[in-house]
């Protein structure tokens, strides 16, 4: 097996369609990620202006609720709420210098967190614009679906009535 190192910003997004490509697997549906197989072939394969290799959203409910950025040196994150007790907290990393990201430098940069909290948002609102679920819109979406599914949910309004006595 051959093992290769590629200086491209890559993520466990761009893996299925990796391995479809690599299975010769047709792939018919519009994923964030992307193969990585010409990254390998020594081209880029993807735009580097390309916003979906570069922002990044998380809503995992009473687990993590955020977002980032990812520029060739620097990493913003936007931390809304997390399982270790932050809320609303910024961080800035350099990922060159720092790629454990161990070293939070947003206090020491206010200009680059500026900027890239600027373009994050900018790239988000074009996301929206274009129809782009946010990760809470398909949360809500699917909690809505199992609450209606266990009799929780009546057209969009909770179930408010008493429980049966046995429950």
């Amino acid at each position: 097996m051959v093992f290769q190192v590629v200086d491209a910003q890559c993520g466990l997004v761009d893996l299925l369609p990796t391995v479809l490509e690599v299975l010769g697997i047709p792939d018919e549906v519009q994923r964030d990620g992307r193969s990585l197989v010409p990254l390998l072939a020594g081209t880029t394969g993807v735009e580097p202006d390309d916003p979906r290799s570069r922002i990044h959203q998380t809503a995992w409910r009473y687990r993590c609720v955020g977002r980032a950025i990812q520029t060739d040196w620097f990493k913003l994150i936007e931390i809304n709420s997390n399982y270790e007790g932050l809320r609303n907290v910024v961080q800035l990393y350099d990922v060159v210098a720092d790629p454990h990201e161990r070293m939070d430098l947003a206090a020491g940069r206010p200009a680059v967190v500026a900027r890239l909290q600027a373009e994050l948002e900018q790239l988000f609102a074009a996301a929206a614009d274009r129809g782009v679920a946010t990760p809470e819109n398909r949360l809500e979406e699917l909690d809505l679906e199992r609450l209606r599914a266990l009799g929780y949910v009546v057209d969009g309004h909770e179930d408010t009535s008493d429980p049966p006595p046995d429950q």
